[in-house]
């Protein structure tokens, strides 16, 4: 077996033959004498005239292909120099800063958007307005009052077992769009119907017991029995009960007509009401004058007379301290006629609640 020992490398080649070898250790390329010549000239080995440029190994510092990867002196790798670690680094540099901006920005963001978590819940509160009045099903239109003269009240209808107060706070979020507004949720599940007014840092939730078709009119509206009333603070949703102190404890003090009089003025339904234009107390005989000519009403007149003198007396016979002073209950309508209610028709649901039984004359 025939030996040529590497010009460059020293590396000993086997199984040679005549023609160009290349070294399996440092790549230097050789050339064989043709046969036939002499011992001297057949180990003569000329170099390739092209040859590849040379580099220093980085542990011995000899010179070897530049293409090689182990050393043909020392043997040693030679690594795939600094491109590979700076890669690698640069992955796990992306990496993190991806990371930061996934969980970090999202905090940043969970922070600015919880930031009503920050304010701590008040003591001896009834709840908390926390509820999303668009994960309700019954669909949201807020729309405007017929015959409100302000301008400024709107009324939405919905058919849920919900207790509003939990979501009045998304209702004001969604819905307001002044906080001069004043908005009525009627409930066809509860029948009840649900007045919103922003009082500075509060929302003040009076819930109404229904009257039929009260949404129709602003002369209506806000006209049943009052059930609850809360207070839903703005900055954390916090819920306040409010006590409940009938009229007639308030001025049971002072029970007098005079008395009785201003408080039948001072009931909210009574009070807001623009129709109204007297309201008085003779002979035993409590008069409410009324004029509903120039209502925008679909009913016929007679009928409409009905409904609000079923709604004004309903009010009134909340009042219950002044029950020894009047025998009769008068709304007047003028020209349209008038409708009285007495005492003895008076009647008292199993929840307490007190209004006249049969159905109104109207004279």
């Amino acid at each position: 077996m025939a030996f040529v020992k590497c010009t460059k490398c020293g590396t000993k080649i086997s199984n040679v033959t005549n023609g160009i070898i290349k070294c399996p250790s440092c790549g230097h390329t050789m050339k064989l004498a043709a046969p036939g010549g002499n011992k001297q000239q057949n180990a003569q080995i000329q170099e390739k005239t092209q040859q590849k440029p040379a580099k220093k190994c980085k542990h011995c510092k000899s010179d070897m292909p530049v293409d090689a990867k182990i050393c043909p002196q020392c043997r040693k790798k030679q690594g795939g120099g600094c491109l590979k670690p700076v890669l690698i680094c640069f992955a796990v540099f992306i990496g993190l800063t991806l990371l930061v901006s996934m969980f970090g920005g999202e905090s940043d963001e969970e922070n600015v958007e919880s930031g009503k978590e920050k304010i701590a819940h008040r003591s001896d509160m009834y709840g908390v307005s926390d509820g999303d009045i668009k994960d309700i099903e019954s669909p949201i239109s807020v729309q405007e009052v017929r015959n409100d003269v302000t301008g400024k009240w709107r009324v939405a209808k919905i058919a849920e077992n919900i207790d509003i107060e939990k979501y009045v706070l998304s209702y004001y979020e969604n819905y307001f769009e002044n906080d001069d507004e004043i908005h009525a949720i009627i409930n066809f599940n509860f029948k009840t119907t649900t007045k919103i007014t922003v009082m500075g840092e509060f929302l003040d939730v009076t819930i109404y017991e229904y009257v039929k078709k009260e949404e129709h009119d602003a002369k209506m509206l806000f006209s049943g029995i009052v059930l609850k009333e809360y207070r839903v603070y703005l900055d954390n949703g916090d819920i306040e009960e409010l006590d409940e102190k009938p009229i007639d404890e308030i001025v049971a003090a002072d029970i007098s007509p005079k008395s009785f009089v201003k408080a039948v003025k001072n009931i909210e339904a009574i009070k807001e009401d623009k129709t109204i234009t007297k309201v008085k107390l003779k002979n035993k005989d409590l008069c409410v004058y009324i004029d509903i000519s120039k209502s925008d009403t679909f009913l016929p007149m007679e009928n409409y007379a009905k409904i609000v003198n079923i709604s004004i007396t309903d009010n009134i016979l909340t009042l219950k301290g002044y029950d020894d002073l009047w025998e009769t209950i008068t709304i007047d309508f003028g020209e349209i006629g008038k409708i009285k209610n007495n005492k003895v028709d008076m009647d008292t649901t199993q929840e307490g609640v007190r209004h006249f039984v049969g159905n109104p004359i109207l004279e």
